[in-house]
């Protein structure tokens, strides 16, 4: 995962503030709930993306030997399958 523990305390914590001051918004939970369930929100997403990353990088290596011969990018390349895997399966990058 790219963001740790504590950064993404942080961003929970700012977002509920900013969710707090937004005068067209009632929130029907406390504080601390919803902090909870945007760091869990956020760390679902990571992990769904670093699959989704584990997946491109599977799908490259069984074609490998071809990337190497064409001197393909591997990192384009990776960007582009991660992108095209998240479009099939419905998942906003």
């Amino acid at each position: 995962m790219r963001l740790s523990e504590p950064r993404i305390a942080y961003l929970a914590t700012k977002i509920t503030e900013l969710l707090k001051k937004e005068s067209q918004l009632t929130l029907l939970a406390d504080a601390t709930s919803i902090e909870s369930v945007i760091k869990e929100t956020i760390v679902f997403d990571l992990k769904r993306e670093d699959e989704l990353e584990q997946e491109a990088i599977k799908i490259l290596n069984q074609h490998k030997d071809k990337l190497n011969q064409e001197g393909l990018d591997y990192r384009t390349l990776l960007t582009k399958t991660k992108l095209i895997l998240a479009k099939q399966k419905g998942i906003i990058l």
